[in-house]
């Protein structure tokens, strides 16, 4: 469609430069002669619709490459770009020559067009098409905050009372190009997101035509997401328990046929949001190789193991994508929230019922599982979070876990990589777990 083409120019070099208010000529989209200007709902739609800036590559892979749930083959370092090296090693810089700036730019690019359809919206008659306007709306509403979710989860400190002044994300109201964003706090950054999914989880259905369009579920799932990270366990329990009663459907590995070279398929029945992670070629499916320490930690009957690796040339690939390829999954997926509800009820005070939803999600793990008897609490939590672990791996969620763990010294966990007869440490709590902001941002925005 023309319209198309017209509005979804703007690169994200654009994006970029426009966080200080640096406008171009060839921005001037409006000027340009023979272009569409979006108007129209449909247009709004069409916007949302273009799933390769809307979903394809909107999760950032930073997380997972420092969080050292694989190792680098040492006959594969030389030929690694240097954002990539650099964040595996959690050095202070991590973008050299503006290389790798998609993990930036890919999101407040989604921010921008999201922003772009509240526009349009702002200025149409809501009653025109009540249904479609409320969910061209959610869907807008749930992209920005996804975008912002996933940014702070790289560029900031975890959330806690401690660090809710600290400093959180640029955040954009709008399309307006020549307005300079200062940073916000953290506490403003996950308010801005939680406002967002609360609007969206009012106007979404329950269901929508495809797992690129978010609907209520994965809007619910997002708050309980966010909800597990604030430390409001409360509200975690209620949004997962509502997104479960919508559809809480799993695969069972055992039905599975695990031998295939991807044995997950992309719209499988637990997918309920379709994002892929941005390419790192440090976390290519045939170069990788798993933890030894991690898996271990995957029991003989554990399906998982078979499912999700592969040996080849000395190195256990990772092969568990539900894409179903070697392009790693970011989005949503209904196995996560079990764990965030067997979390929820746990520090809660309903150690019961933490533990039928950890071996209902197990029971469809596991070949010959026997139920999981007599934990203690502390004993609960620590099984939940190692389960966790093993389901979610490299799914962009390692590296807010560790963020979030780190606050309780129970939970919390050291990292250390090797590497050239080096070793390198990464302290809970460290400051290096608040990635810098690539070096053009800083230096266009004069941020700290």
């Amino acid at each position: 469609m023309k319209i198309q083409s017209a509005v979804l120019i703007l690169p994200v070099i654009a994006v970029i430069l426009s966080i200080q208010g640096c406008k171009r000529d060839w921005l001037e989209v409006r000027s340009s002669k023979g272009l569409v200007i979006p108007s129209t709902l449909s247009d709004a739609e069409a916007i949302l619709n273009r799933t390769s800036i809307m979903n394809a590559s909107r999760a950032i892979p930073l997380g997972d490459i420092a969080a050292g749930d694989f190792v680098v083959p040492p006959s594969y370092w030389s030929s690694l770009v240097p954002w990539q090296a650099n964040a595996y090693l959690w050095r202070d810089e991590i973008f050299i020559d503006n290389a790798g700036l998609e993990n930036w730019g890919n999101s407040y690019q989604q921010i921008y067009y999201a922003n772009l359809v509240l526009d349009i919206l702002a200025k149409i008659e809501r009653n025109s098409d009540l249904k479609k306007y409320n969910n061209v709306r959610g869907r807008a509403l749930f992209f920005r905050s996804w975008a912002y979710f996933q940014l702070a989860q790289v560029y900031c400190f975890t959330y806690s009372e401690e660090n809710k002044n600290a400093q959180g994300l640029p955040l954009r109201d709008g399309t307006d190009l020549d307005i300079k964003l200062q940073r916000s706090t953290l506490e403003q950054t996950y308010q801005q997101i939680k406002m967002d999914l609360k609007e969206a989880v009012s106007l979404l259905d329950n269901t929508s035509e495809n797992i690129y369009q978010p609907n209520k579920k994965a809007a619910l799932m997002m708050l309980a997401r966010v909800n597990l990270i604030m430390q409001d366990f409360v509200d975690a329990l209620n949004h997962s328990d509502q997104a479960i009663k919508i559809d809480g459907a799993l695969l069972d590995y055992n039905k599975l046929n695990l031998s295939l070279a991807y044995p997950f398929k992309e719209n499988n029945k637990e997918v309920i949001f379709y994002t892929s992670m941005s390419y790192a070629q440090i976390m290519s499916d045939t170069r990788i190789d798993v933890n030894r320490d991690l898996l271990d930690k995957y029991e003989d009957n554990d399906l998982r193991k078979i499912g999700f690796f592969t040996m080849k040339n000395g190195n256990y690939n990772f092969k568990g994508s539900y894409l179903g390829s070697g392009v790693y999954f970011g989005g949503l997926a209904t196995d996560e929230l079990y764990l965030i509800r067997s979390e929820s009820y746990l520090r809660t005070g309903d150690p019961e019922k933490s533990l039928l939803d950890l071996n209902h999600l197990l029971a469809h793990r596991y070949s010959d599982f026997k139920s999981i008897r007599d934990l203690s609490n502390v004993e609960l939590l620590k099984r939940i979070l190692l389960e966790r672990r093993k389901e979610l791996l490299l799914r962009s969620i390692a590296w807010s876990d560790l963020k979030r763990l780190n606050l309780e010294k129970e939970t919390a966990r050291t990292i250390k990589k090797s590497f050239d007869g080096n070793t390198y440490i990464l302290e809970p709590n460290s400051k290096r777990y608040a990635m810098p902001f690539p070096k053009v941002v800083t230096d266009l925005g004069k941020y700290k």
